[in-house]
This record gives C-alpha cells, sequence and structure tokens, in this order.
C-alpha cells in the first residue's frame, strides 16, 4: 500500500461548514493538492507557526505550497501564546503588512493553543480567511479543527468564542507527538466527555480502544481523535441546544478545581468532573448507577488519575458557583442522563453542597 493509500480522508461537519481532514503518514507531502483544491487560482500564501515547531515540518510546507504556485509569506507566533484580544490584533496587524487577504492562504502548524490564535485572527480578515492548521499534537487535532479555544478579556476568562474555523486539517502522524506530554492525556479525557454526549456506539468504540490508547498504540490513539472530533462537529452542528450543551460535561467542576488545587492538570480535573456529574445525575433520580461504573473503568483504563487533595465543601460551592454566574444567570450543570443525553440540570445548593462534601471526604490526602 502506498502512503497516498494509507491517508485517511474525513469531512467534519462544523455550524455554518465544515473542516476537510486528511490523516496518515505524509500527510503533509500531499498537502499541496489539497490547498490548491481548496483555493483555486493560487495566490499568496502565509505560514504561521511557533519557535518550537520543527523547521523540518516547515521545509515541507513551504515546497509544497510554493511547487502548487502560492506566493509564501511567513510569521513566527509567540512561544507562549496568550489567548487575548491585543494577541488577535497583533497577528492581524501582521496580516496586513503582508499584503494577504481573503483570497489567499492561512496556514498554521502547532498546537491548541497557536491553532486557536490563528482561527481567532483570521474568521474575520478581509470577511474570512480560508484556515488550514497543521497539528503538531493530538489534542490540537482534536479540538482545534472543531473549535478555538476563547478568547480571555481583562480578568474574565473563556469570555470570546469565534463562529470560524479551520477549513483544512492535516494531521501527519510523522510530525505530530501522538501519545506524549500532558496534550495527550488532556485528549484522552475529551474522548470520554465526547464518547458520552456522543452516543452508545461511540463510547463502546472508545471502551474497545481504552486500553492500546494508555499504552500509547499510535493508531488506536489517531482513530479516536477522529471519532472524536467528527462527534464534536456533529454535537455543535445540532439545533437543538440541549444536545450542543452536552460537550460542557464535568467543565463547571474541572475549572473550578483547577483554581482551587494549582498544579492539577486539565485531564484530571475533567476526569474528576465526570465522576461527580455521573454520580450527581444518579442523585436527582436522572442517571443510571451502572453508567457510574463503567465510566469509572474508562476512565481508569485511560490512565486518568482521582485527585487527592484538602478542600473545603463549603469553599468549593461558593467556587463553583461563581464559576457558573460568571457566564450565566441559573446555576445549572451538565448531568448525564444516558450515553448520549446529557443535559444542563438545575441543582440546589443544599445538594450541592451534600456531594461535595462527600467528593472532598473521598479525596482527601492521608
Amino acid at each position: 500500500m502506498s502512503d497516498a493509500d494509507a491517508i485517511v480522508r474525513q469531512s467534519i461537519s462544523l455550524p455554518g461548514g465544515a473542516c476537510i481532514l486528511r490523516v496518515g503518514p505524509g500527510a503533509v507531502e500531499r498537502a499541496g493538492s489539497e490547498f490548491h483544491q481548496l483555493m483555486g487560482k493560487p495566490h499568496a500564501a502565509i505560514l504561521m507557526a511557533q519557535p518550537s515547531v520543527d523547521k523540518s515540518l516547515l521545509t515541507v510546507i513551504r515546497r509544497q505550497l510554493t511547487t502548487e504556485g502560492f506566493a509564501v509569506r511567513e510569521l513566527e507566533l509567540p512561544s507562549e501564546v496568550r489567548l487575548e484580544m491585543d494577541e488577535v490584533s497583533a497577528v492581524r496587524l501582521e496580516l496586513a503588512r503582508a499584503g494577504v487577504m481573503a483570497d489567499d492562504l492561512a496556514i498554521v502548524a502547532g498546537d491548541m493553543r497557536a491553532a486557536s490564535l490563528a482561527i481567532h485572527a483570521t474568521a474575520g480578515w478581509c470577511g474570512g480567511m480560508p484556515l488550514a492548521v497543521i497539528p503538531t499534537d493530538v489534542l490540537c487535532m482534536t479540538e482545534a479543527l472543531v473549535r478555538a479555544l476563547p478568547l480571555d478579556v481583562g480578568d474574565l476568562p473563556r469570555a470570546v468564542q469565534t463562529s470560524g474555523h479551520a477549513r483544512i486539517g492535516i494531521c501527519d502522524v510523522d510530525w505530530m507527538d501522538v501519545a506524549g506530554g500532558s496534550q495527550a492525556a488532556d485528549a484522552r479525557a475529551l474522548f470520554v466527555q465526547t464518547a458520552v454526549a456522543d452516543n452508545q456506539n461511540g463510547f463502546v468504540r472508545l471502551a474497545e480502544r481504552a486500553v492500546a490508547i494508555a499504552q500509547g498504540d499510535a493508531s488506536a490513539i489517531v482513530e479516536q481523535a477522529m471519532d472524536t472530533s467528527c462527534a464534536r462537529g456533529r454535537i455543535l452542528s445540532t439545533s437543538s441546544p440541549a444536545v450542543r450543551q452536552g460537550l460542557s460535561y464535568g467543565t463547571t467542576f474541572a475549572r473550578t478545581l483547577m483554581s482551587l488545587v494549582p498544579g492539577t492538570s486539565y485531564a484530571q480535573a475533567l476526569g474528576e468532573g465526570m465522576r461527580f456529574a455521573a454520580r450527581m445525575a444518579v442523585a436527582l433520580g436522572d442517571g443510571d448507577i451502572d453508567f457510574v461504573f463503567e465510566q469509572d473503568g474508562l476512565l481508569a483504563r485511560l490512565d486518568i488519575p482521582e485527585v487527592a487533595c484538602d478542600l473545603d465543601a463549603d469553599a468549593f460551592v461558593e467556587a463553583m458557583r461563581a464559576e457558573r454566574f460568571r457566564y450565566s444567570l441559573r446555576f445549572m450543570l451538565a448531568l448525564p442522563q444516558a450515553i448520549g443525553r446529557v443535559r444542563l440540570t438545575a441543582v440546589s445548593d443544599d445538594v450541592l453542597r451534600e456531594h461535595l462534601a462527600a467528593w472532598c471526604a473521598a479525596r482527601k490526602r492521608h
């Protein structure tokens, strides 16, 4: 089988459009034709990347662009990307200096934050500039091809979301860190969150791959990342707000925990958020105790551990309320009524305090 035959072609449905996904070894070496098909007649292309991106990868991308007739400009993104309005403005100022516009192509190679910055910057540039994302890790492949991380505004985190998205994702496993680093664990947590919000079939497929994923099997990880990104796009594209909110499963608890226990990874925090939400659903009479144990087992097989900490339940309640009320006038948590049915549910302070007290007692350091 040739490398070309090994490249998987998939379309991710997204609100107002789609992202064309190309996955496999050698995908970058064949990206030029994809760029040409997207743009038609080649004009200019601006190649964005962080300093940490392998220079050999940038050479391959540049060669693919010039071979197809694009005039290549380059833009170095910050080493540590701040997802803030002034950072987006700085990138747009560089786009203006480079003289690129909506008829030209933008390409970004890098991690989740670099891709998110590029999506925000190009989404409104000259009415919308086509963007190709070349992820360098599996978390970027899983999430950035579906939606960008939101921007912070002053002291308010995650305040500005964009409807913009990548038009093409080129995921070349020869140039991606598939199994290493904290991003791989974060991606595994997103695998679980998405499977619970999606459907039973997706949950079963993840469960079947779980051991291989935890062992670092690149093929299993990439297959699951494809499944997850397509499922996340499908959920976000539905006309039902209730279904879309399924992707907030576990996130309120996770963000609160990270603020209270510095150093907690997003994977650990989201895992705890999902464990807590599943138990809360059972307590309210909406959930299934069998699912609680299924999810616990899946998180364990994916090596997403519990967090040992010493927290006061009352302080946790107040912090979680503050987290929710930053963005909503109602205190509601995304709770799993069943696999494929995660819904925002009102939770009283007394019930929340009771279950947080139990959680704090169970996680107390010994």
